[in-house]
């Protein structure tokens, strides 16, 4: 009798365990279908997304008007300026038309002029007041992040993805009990971003809900791909590269990089590629030029 109960219960549950399965493959495709199917309709039919969009914007209104936290636009493209004026966190940003296809050259050419009109405006406003702006430009697609200040002249538009080097980053300060974990979008992992500066960690700061203390004392404490933990204070930020990350002191005109051995090779390795298809001995004067930068 034992065994027959054994039996049965152990049928039981296997079958119980195939139709359990099943079951969850079956909800799974019917989930992707129609996801796939309104993604199709969202972006195919004008009718649709315009109705989607209205009932969004509407939730999003009401949103804004419940939280006490700042929220990011609805705009899923847009530009802007950062700042901090006589110690009052301010931005202005605006919306502009989506970058639909850029291996187009003119859309490329539009991407420049869109932030090179934002670097501009901050780099001619700098002031005693405004010493340092956060320029912004986000995509649906990639997000810019650079610095402007009276250091910082010139920078350059890249769209080439890096690794996600940084597994959790924490805010803390001396007043605060708690620390606050900062998330970090995957769309802000490219080349030559420059995030963690003071008014990057202020903006992150502001679009979330937990309270907190802001000034000159607070430290970031990161964990970064490698496991190596260390921390980051308000006179420094991170300029990213696609082989590494280099710790930037705002009080100095040298950088600090825990990389520089993939420093070493990323002007290598743009000197070989300017080289590779020399064949006048005399023209590999290039060579030395590049890594002379």
């Amino acid at each position: 009798m034992y065994g027959q109960m054994n039996e049965f219960f152990s049928f039981m549950s296997y079958w119980l365990f195939h139709i359990g399965l099943n079951l969850l493959k079956f909800f799974n495709i019917v989930k992707i279908t129609v996801f796939n199917n309104c993604n199709y309709l969202y972006n195919n039919v004008d009718f649709v997304k315009t109705n989607v969009d209205s009932i969004m914007r509407f939730f999003y209104d009401i949103k804004k008007k419940i939280v006490k936290h700042r929220v990011e636009l609805f705009d899923d493209t847009w530009t802007g300026l950062t700042y901090i004026k006589n110690g009052v966190y301010e931005e202005n940003n605006y919306v502009i038309p989506e970058y639909n296809n850029l291996d187009d050259p003119s859309e490329m050419s539009r991407l420049t002029y869109n932030f090179n009109g934002s670097y501009k405006f901050a780099q001619n406003t700098l002031s005693k007041e405004i010493p340092e702006y956060l320029v912004l430009l986000k995509s649906h697609h990639f997000w810019l992040s650079r610095i402007c200040n009276n250091k910082i002249h010139d920078y350059d538009i890249s769209l080439r993805t890096t690794p996600k080097y940084f597994l959790s980053v924490e805010y803390s300060h001396p007043s605060m009990e708690n620390k606050i974990n900062i998330e970090i979008d995957p769309l802000l992992y490219l080349d030559q971003n420059e995030l963690f500066s003071s008014i990057f960690v202020l903006r992150c700061l502001e679009y979330q809900p937990l309270p907190y203390v802001f000034d000159s004392d607070y430290k970031l404490h990161i964990m970064d791909n490698e496991i190596k933990i260390f921390d980051l204070g308000s006179n420094e930020y991170i300029k990213l590269n696609e082989y590494g990350y280099t710790i930037i002191n705002k009080d100095s005109t040298i950088s600090t990089t825990d990389e520089e051995d993939k420093t070493i090779f990323n002007k290598l390795n743009r000197a070989l590629k300017k080289i590779i298809n020399i064949d006048d001995e005399d023209d590999y004067e290039i060579f030395e030029d590049e890594l002379m930068k």
